[in-house]
């Protein structure tokens, strides 16, 4: 207790003199104190701070050893091999990333949901503010990157963005000088047109580069480079390659076409009023043939015995100002016209593309002698497209319609052959007949296939293929009593003496059905039939250089169709095959009569009706107004005389 009391007295005393002490020495003496205890807290508090980095760090070091060790001994889990599972595997993935892995994924342009969601919300405020056109300008000639995503995330077509993104304060290229040049694209001397059910497809006459040149050339205070005509190019107008082969067109309907695609460009170029080229556009053809004539449904005005309809008149109309005002450059054009050449010491008539130049008074004179025929042919052509249109949607539960046509030969042709071999291929002759009938409300469609290995496809062939195809109809719907048959109207095989005195008797038919035959518009008779010839011939094309097949004649062709898949024996749409042996045509050429009475103007029937023994009904236009025709007049009547009802000739 004494030691205690004493040490208490000793520090009270000392605290004592310290107080004394203080207040007797100055303030700069305090102010030195002070900063001595704050450096040794300071050195104090970094020293405790190295020592618990060091342990935090040694504590790090082991619970990433343990981590590691732990993960390294962890199975691993495999990538799904499905789309959809792996694609939920790669989204978790990057949803329960760690910030700085999220981190990279962003530099590397892959989001998460929630970075996703915002972005969207501004595509969306940005596709409900660029419909304001000032706005878009702006917003448009910001934007940098990928104009395809841009355009697609902001529902803007490419071009469209490209014009609007050149819209800064310095545009690369004027707005004039682009639309210039996408009106440029369009022009028929620099683009083809074809028809396309979808859209116009044009296609380009020339390479990009030489398109270019000329249009600097037309336009020499202009600047465009070639990078930026190319971007300016619209969408449907294609490249050289993409151009199509089109087989099979009227030579007189292509004629009309060439002169007056030659008008216009010259009109055009002239700086003619509107209203003088914009008649000779393409698919405004009738509406020329209407100012030619004084009525398309009069049959003397089409034929030119009117004394009021005359082409001249009603061309002049339009095309006084230009003939008048000739620049004497002479216009260049194309016309179809049968032209004798010798081949092998031999004079030969063939249907060539000739080459024509002529001042316009030449070309308008030309024009006018096409109209001379051209709106009986383009009347006959659209009249005989609806008559057959209409007769398939009226079609009664006892009529069929059927579309016949001869396709083209066959080639039998082995997918690898030596070099001789080429010169002794085999033809097999395909007729496709396809019958449209109604069956309980429902339109059906039966195609009945005539092989042979006859390769004259004449009146006597007809005849044969048409006993198969009644024969055909009787044994599948015996309910059949009327057969309306559509064709092209070839002179060999449809459309002359010898088909007609074969129709007259009814082709060995019995008496109770009813035969009525029926012919497209002049050089307009593509129908169903070809589509069918189509997919068969392709068939076998790649069955061939599948299989390695090898096709002798004819009836090898027709087992093989009969064996395969082509032959279809149920459904709405059915395909049937026949073999027609040669002798069947050899029997009917051997009982020719070659004293035939001659039908008048039979190149200007279109429809015709069988009434036996040996009569035709017939008429230049097909109709089919209803099932009591408005225009019984129209008929008229022959009758083959003195011939035997059994018969069947060929000339």
């Amino acid at each position: 207790m004494g030691k205690t009391a004493l040490t208490r007295q000793a520090k009270l005393a000392r605290a004592e003199y310290m107080r004394n002490y203080r207040k007797r020495v100055s303030s700069e003496t305090k102010a030195k104190w002070v900063q001595q205890h704050r450096v040794k807290r300071r050195e104090a508090q970094e020293a405790e701070k190295k020592t618990k980095d060091k342990h935090n760090k040694e504590v790090r070091a082991i619970q990433n050893r343990r981590a590691y060790v732990k993960l390294k001994n962890k199975p691993s889990t495999p990538c799904p091999s499905t789309p959809n599972s792996k694609t939920e595997f790669i989204n978790n993935m990057i949803e329960t990333a760690t910030p700085t892995t999220s981190e990279k994924l962003s530099e590397k342009k892959i989001y998460t949901r929630r970075e996703r969601d915002a972005k969207d919300s501004v595509a969306n405020a940005a596709k409900s503010v660029v419909k304001d056109s000032k706005v878009r300008k702006k917003l448009l000639a910001e934007m940098k990157g990928n104009k395809k995503a841009i355009s697609e995330t902001l529902n803007l077509s490419r071009n469209h963005f490209y014009y609007k993104s050149q819209k800064g304060s310095n545009p690369k290229v004027s707005h004039q000088l682009m639309q210039d040049a996408i009106k440029f694209y369009s022009r028929e001397d620099v683009t083809t047109r074809y028809p396309n059910k979808r859209k116009n497809l044009l296609v380009l006459k020339q390479s990009r580069a030489k398109t270019h040149k000329m249009f600097l050339e037309e336009n020499p205070g202009c600047s465009i480079s070639l990078s930026s005509f190319i971007k300016l190019q619209p969408k449907h107008v294609k490249l050289m390659r993409a151009g199509k082969w089109l087989q099979c067109l009227c030579d007189i309907c292509e004629n009309v076409q060439m002169i007056c695609r030659s008008i216009r460009l010259s009109t055009v170029r002239s700086n003619m009023p509107s209203e003088c080229s914009s008649i000779f556009e393409p698919g405004k053809e009738l509406e020329l043939c209407k100012l030619t004539v004084c009525s398309l449904h009069n049959d003397r005005c089409v034929m030119r015995k009117c004394k009021d309809c005359s082409a001249r008149a009603g061309l002049e109309k339009y095309l006084s100002v230009w003939v008048s005002d000739d620049d004497r450059i002479p216009i260049n054009y194309n016309q179809w016209e049968r032209v004798t050449e010798k081949v092998k010491g031999k004079d030969v008539t063939k249907l060539k593309k000739v080459a024509k130049s002529g001042p316009r008074w030449k070309l308008f004179s030309e024009l006018c002698d096409q109209f001379g025929k051209y709106p009986l042919h383009l009347r006959n052509a659209i009249n005989q497209y609806k008559a057959y249109k209409n007769c398939k949607e009226n079609i009664s539960s006892t009529e069929v319609v059927c579309v016949v046509d001869f396709a083209e030969n066959f080639t039998c042709r082995p997918s690898a052959e030596v070099q001789s071999a080429y010169y002794s291929r085999t033809s097999v002759t395909m007729h496709p007949m396809v019958c449209i009938f109604n069956k309980e409300s429902d339109v059906r469609r039966d195609s009945v296939f005539c092989i042979s290995n006859d390769l004259t496809h004449d009146a006597s062939a007809v005849s044969a293929f048409i006993k198969v195809l009644v024969e055909h109809l009787q044994l599948h719907y015996p309910s059949i009593t009327n057969i309306k048959i559509w064709s092209d109207g070839c002179a060999a095989q449809y459309k002359s003496r010898r088909p007609m005195f074969n129709l007259a008797h009814q082709f060995e038919i019995p008496q109770h059905l009813s035969v009525e035959w029926n012919f497209y518009g002049s050089r307009h008779g593509k129908g169903e039939s070809d589509g069918e010839t189509g997919v068969i011939k392709t068939f076998l094309d790649t069955e061939i250089r599948a299989k390695e097949l090898t096709f002798d004649n004819a009836h090898e062709v027709y087992n093989y169709l009969m064996s395969s898949d082509r032959h279809i024996l149920d459904g709405s749409s059915q395909r049937h095959f026949y073999y027609v042996p040669s002798a069947d045509m050899d029997a009917q050429r051997s009982l020719q009569q070659l004293n035939l009475p001659a039908i008048p103007l039979v190149r200007s029937i279109h429809q015709v009706r069988s009434l036996p023994p040996s009569t035709l009904l017939y008429r230049r236009s097909s109709c089919f107004c209803s099932e009591e025709c408005r225009h019984p007049k129209e008929w008229k009547r022959f009758t083959f005389p003195g011939m035997n009802v059994m018969l069947f000739v060929h000339h």
